[in-house]
C-alpha cells in the first residue's frame, strides 16, 4: 500500500513539473509576441521613412551652391546696412525697416539684422528643400541663422531670416 502511495505521489508530482513547464513555454511565447510585434512595427516604419527619404528631390550642387553664396552677401549686406541690395535679393513677403535694421514678414515675424559675425566660431550646420523653399542653416557659439530662399524667375530670394 506505501508503494502505490509513493507511485502516486511520484506520479503526481511528474504530471505537475511537466505540467509547469508547458505554462513556463507558453507564458514565455507570449512575451516574445509582443516583442516581435513591436519590433516589425519598427521595422515597417523604418522602411516607410527610407522609402520617404528616397523619394524627396535632392538639392543639386548649384542650389547648393547658390544659396549658400546668397547667405554670407546677406549677412555681409546686413552687416554693413547695404539696403540697395537686401531689396535685390528679397521676396514679395519681406519688407526692410531702415530705421530699426529689421526685416518685417508678411507672418507678422520681426527680425533684427545681424551686427556682426565671427567667423573663427561660424559654422554651416544644414541644407533641406521641402516644397520648393531652400533653408540653411548656420551657427555661430549658441545662436543659429537660418535662412529661407524660394526660387523666383531663375533667381533665389530671401523668403525668411531667423535668429536666437
Amino acid at each position: 500500500m506505501k508503494q502505490i502511495i509513493i507511485a502516486f505521489t511520484l506520479l503526481l508530482a511528474l504530471v505537475g513539473c511537466s505540467n509547469k513547464d508547458t505554462v513556463k513555454g507558453n507564458a514565455s511565447q507570449q512575451t516574445n509576441n509582443p516583442t516581435e510585434s513591436k519590433s516589425e512595427v519598427l521595422a515597417q516604419e523604418n522602411k516607410e521613412l527610407k522609402k520617404q527619404l528616397e523619394e524627396r528631390p535632392a538639392l543639386t550642387s548649384e542650389q547648393l551652391r547658390e544659396t549658400i553664396n546668397l547667405s554670407f552677401k546677406t549677412i555681409q549686406a546686413m552687416i554693413n546696412k547695404d539696403y540697395n541690395y537686401l531689396e535685390t535679393i528679397k521676396n514679395s513677403n519681406v519688407t526692410i525697416n531702415q530705421k530699426t535694421n529689421t526685416f518685417i514678414f508678411d507672418d507678422a515675424h520681426e527680425q533684427a539684422f545681424l551686427q556682426s559675425i565671427d567667423y573663427n566660431h561660424f559654422e554651416y550646420r544644414f541644407h533641406h528643400l521641402e516644397d520648393d523653399v531652400i533653408t540653411v542653416g548656420f551657427a555661430q557659439n549658441n545662436s543659429e541663422i537660418v535662412f529661407q530662399f524660394s526660387q523666383k524667375e531663375g533667381r533665389y530670394l530671401l523668403r525668411s531670416f531667423i535668429t536666437n
